[in-house]
């Protein structure tokens, strides 16, 4: 039996957000866990890509404009808006797990469609577009990108539930933008709200179908426990080492 793990965090900082992705995903490739779900949302600011260029990324004047804080993590991908609207979803697993694998296509596969059907269970149509979204009527309301660590993997995603895209447009529109291909640049995409779709949906209940839909999916029982103490210290120490760094935003890929 896998010792598993959910996490409801109500930590909406999104420099601390980015440092508990390590260390929750140290915490699996430590065997401390085989197995953590984290459910999270964060205060409004930009995520890019572990190999991306900001400057070609970010419209870095209406980040300013806003008070936005751009974030860089440690997963590739595509740049992506947070704010209170948008629910993270974040898998920490090693190779004690069914889903465990280091091919990315299939690993995206399994855990996307974890995120499908608890959305078919809201009364929601969509459908997986690989590599690494989910789309209703041809729109883009979830990405995902993961980093591995050894025999462990972090898969982490976005899902716009009532995400203010007018910010999350104008953010992530950079005009003239120089192509360089050592750079991993973002795949632009119609994007649209689950609310759009269905306007009585709520936060809670897409929660509430996705950790029915994992502990089928993974045959298990999640057991909720709080960050520790010591997880949020050690977070709080990557957050002002690293997350807080300018060189690690502004780092060279």
């Amino acid at each position: 039996m896998i010792n598993s793990r959910l996490i409801f965090s109500k930590i909406t900082d999104p420099f601390l957000n980015q440092a508990l992705e390590e260390i929750l995903l140290n915490s699996v490739y430590n065997r401390e866990y085989d197995l953590i779900v984290r459910l999270w949302s964060a205060k409004p600011s930009v995520i890019i890509g572990r190999n991306q260029s900001l400057r070609m990324e970010v419209n870095i004047k209406a980040s300013q404009k806003y008070q936005i804080p751009i974030i860089r993590r440690i997963t590739g991908g595509g740049a992506v808006y947070l704010d209170l609207g948008c629910l993270n979803f974040s898998f920490y697993l090693n190779n004690n797990c069914i889903f465990y694998t280091t091919n990315v296509s299939n690993l995206n596969k399994s855990l996307m469609q974890i995120i499908v059907n608890a959305l078919t269970l809201s009364k929601l149509d969509c459908l997986i577009q690989p590599p690494n979204s989910i789309t209703i009527n041809g729109k883009k309301i979830s990405g995902s990108a993961q980093i591995f660590k050894g025999n462990s993997v972090l898969h982490h995603g976005t899902l716009l539930v009532n995400t203010n895209l007018q910010k999350l447009t104008e953010l992530l529109n950079v005009e003239k933008k120089i192509r360089e291909i050592r750079y991993i640049t973002s795949k632009k995409a119609d994007v649209t709200n689950v609310s759009f779709i269905n306007q009585n949906i709520a936060i809670t209940q897409i929660i509430q179908n996705i950790i029915i839909q994992i502990e089928d999916a993974f045959q298990l029982k999640l057991t909720e426990q709080n960050l520790t103490e010591s997880e949020l210290n050690q977070a709080k120490m990557m957050m002002r080492k690293k997350y807080l760094d300018f060189n690690w935003l502004n780092k060279i890929p």
